[in-house]
């Protein structure tokens, strides 16, 4: 502010009961904050009963806003006025009127003075120098209250009714405020019921999921191309154990190594597998809609002894327990990781499993993986002796017909 810019000098004391009380207020032009200092203190020399903290406001006067004799500051904190013109009333105002009232001037007198509203100066003196206390506002009764009755009786007994239709069955009846009638609505429509999913939690080495995830990669080593690979996912239902192999086709001969390396990783069979209606394994359905399994994966099933289950279509929480860590494995293993090749992907995903994965405090069971799995493991099946043989005369028939064998 300007060395000469005419202010207003607020001196606030404060009682030993802790309630502030005006100690006085001086205007004039401030020269320097040393001449405001001694103002200060010759305003409350006089005192002896308060605990004096000065509060210097300087505020600039606005010209010609006041009558004559009356000094007005505007403060930028303002207070309102709770008067019926909805006016807001400034700090220095609420001082002038708290040292006019001071003087002995009545409440007619001080709002003739300042310009202000009865009702306004009387609950500023009421209130005193203390900041302004609001509370929430009473609702106002709205257009569609008269209706309210008949809107909680339609939705009492119909809950799927939509507004827009006892929006237009309260337009025959002579309101037309859609808005209203949608506020309404929202407020008096019978809360949901929230349904919780019962969690189905399989005993060790009962059941195991398999599912199929699709990824974008692009290598290192072939920086220009995007590479569309496929993420296999074996996961125990008891510890939630994991394995997870990237491979670049979902085709039978692949997804049965997969089942070769999940069991070797286990060191064992669960009893029951369950599995998305993918076509490796699951074909279609005869007329009885009873499921028919992939020959080669029934084969697999009875070498290993489980059982190839189907989860039931369009239902992903059956599977869930496989479904969640494909998120997981994406947002804490895949992304913002670079990859030379598909070998470089794997090896850095063994190294995951091993260290994180698998390793964790598992979020919902809240038991370590590792530990779990330690329990489940002594339950699962064990592996065969003779190794399963279907792959390898798979592979043999593809090169006898002249077919060249795929890289593993």
């Amino acid at each position: 502010m300007e060395p000469s810019a005419e202010c207003m000098l607020v001196v606030i004391g404060a009682t030993p009961e802790g309630r502030k009380e005006l100690v006085g207020f001086q205007v004039g032009t401030r020269e320097s904050t040393q001449s405001w200092r001694v103002s200060a203190a010759a305003l409350s020399s006089p005192l002896r009963g308060f605990q004096f903290s000065p509060l210097p406001a300087l505020t600039r006067r606005p010209p010609g806003h006041a009558p004559a004799g009356v000094a007005t500051a505007i403060s930028p904190m303002l207070l309102s006025s709770a008067g019926g013109r909805g006016t807001v009333v400034s700090f220095g105002e609420v001082v002038m009127i708290m040292e006019l009232h001071r003087q002995g001037l009545k409440v007619g007198a001080i709002a003739r003075q300042l310009g202000l509203d009865r009702k306004t100066v009387r609950k500023c003196i009421a209130r005193g120098l203390e900041p302004p206390a609001y509370g929430p506002r009473s609702p106002r009764p709205s257009a569609v209250s008269a209706f309210e009755p008949y809107l909680r009786e339609r939705l009492a007994a119909y809950q799927g009714l939509t507004a827009v239709r006892l929006w237009r069955k309260l337009r025959d009846r002579g309101f037309g405020g859609y808005t209203a009638v949608k506020r309404a609505v929202r407020d008096l429509r019978p809360p949901e019921p929230t349904v919780f999913e019962q969690r189905f939690e399989s005993s060790p080495g009962e059941q195991a999921q398999v599912d199929l995830a699709r990824f974008e990669v692009v290598f290192t080593d072939e920086p220009t191309t995007n590479r569309i690979v496929w993420l296999f996912s074996m996961v125990l239902g008891h510890s939630q154990f994991l394995f997870a192999r990237f491979i670049a086709r979902q085709d039978l001969q692949t997804v049965l190594r997969c089942h070769f390396g999940a069991f070797e990783a286990f060191g064992g069979a669960t009893r029951e597998i369950l599995y998305d209606r993918m076509k490796t394994a699951v074909i279609g359905e005869d007329a009885d809609r009873r499921v028919i399994y992939n020959g080669a994966l029934v084969d697999l099933a009875r070498h290993y002894g489980f059982q190839p289950r189907a989860c039931r279509p369009y239902r992903a929480k059956t599977k869930g327990k496989v479904e969640r860590p494909f998120r997981y494995i994406r947002e804490d293993f895949f992304l913002g990781r670079s990859f030379r090749n598909l070998d470089d992907l794997n090896a850095q995903l063994r190294h995951w499993l091993d260290t994180v994965a698998n390793a964790r405090v598992h979020a919902t069971t809240r038991r370590g993986v590792s530990e779990a799995f330690a329990e489940e493991r002594a339950a699962l099946k064990p592996l065969p002796l003779a190794p399963y043989r279907a792959v390898l005369k798979l592979e043999c028939g593809l090169a006898c017909c002249g077919t060249p064998l795929r890289s593993r």
